[in-house]
């Protein structure tokens, strides 16, 4: 609508922010002044045409293309605003917002998980290692069951079987599944305080395949990732596949899309 006036954006914010008139050299319906004498006219126009009709046609469209631009800004907040209020509960009963950034914050980190994976329950030891070793760190970590039918008496049962620390929700609508585009158990996401993925992948790589377990890992995803994070710097390594179990009606496993 505004391109029909022949003006930008940016441009019609200025012009409307001063409450100046805009080009009407480029304004359509021009029609001529039957008196265009400058004597009679207060404010001489040299092009001797008559703007008023220019001028109301002109600002119905600017009017038309503010509403919509009003109306596309109020689109994107609601869409900001309903990521924003995500609310999960923990296995306790207890809501959450996973997605909201406490002052200072620098990362919110996920790591999901379901009670009878194998591979997750393999990797609890390093979860809880990973949970002490950047608690008092400006991040939020959190373990996510993804099980769409976990009872919270189930999960209670498997936190506490395997001593698993960290603050554990329940996700079984897949809200923060496909918010953070989780494919597999275990996988950690890394994301900003403006919900871009710093890191999406495995824990570390102990795990070379199915059945194929390292007595030790080769690499540190996870800690990498967070060390970079914290210290203001890229992550090298923003994808690393991880190994596990699928999450059914998850994205497909693939790296997160460039900024």
């Amino acid at each position: 609508m505004i391109a029909d006036c022949g003006l930008r954006i940016a441009d019609w914010r200025r012009l409307n922010s001063r409450g100046s008139h805009v080009p009407f050299a480029s304004a359509p319906n021009l029609v001529p002044h039957p008196n265009p004498s400058p004597s009679l006219n207060p404010n001489p126009n040299p092009s001797g045409f008559d703007l008023s009709e220019a001028r109301l046609g002109l600002g119905v469209r600017l009017g038309a293309g503010a509403g919509a631009l009003r109306f596309l800004c109020f689109l994107l907040f609601a869409f900001c605003a309903s990521a924003a209020k995500l609310e999960l509960r923990d296995i306790h009963g207890k809501p959450h917002s996973p997605l909201a950034v406490a002052t200072g914050q620098r990362a919110l980190v996920f790591i999901f998980v379901m009670t009878d994976c194998p591979i997750a329950n393999a990797f609890a030891p390093e979860i809880n290692r990973i949970t002490a070793d950047y608690a008092k760190k400006p991040l939020t970590l959190s373990l996510v069951y993804i099980e769409p039918d976990l009872a919270p008496e189930a999960a209670r049962k498997h936190a506490k079987e395997f001593g698993l620390t960290a603050t554990a929700l329940l996700d079984p609508s897949h809200a923060l599944v496909k918010k953070t585009g989780a494919t597999v158990t275990p996988e950690a996401v890394v994301l900003a305080p403006d919900g871009k993925v710093l890191y999406r992948g495995r824990i570390d790589d102990r795990f070379a395949d199915l059945g194929q377990r390292r007595q030790k890992p080769t690499t540190r995803d996870l800690r990498d990732a967070l060390d970079a994070v914290l210290a203001g710097r890229p992550v090298a390594t923003p994808f690393a596949k991880a190994i596990g179990c699928f999450i059914s009606n998850a994205p497909s496993d693939k790296p997160p899309a460039k900024p």
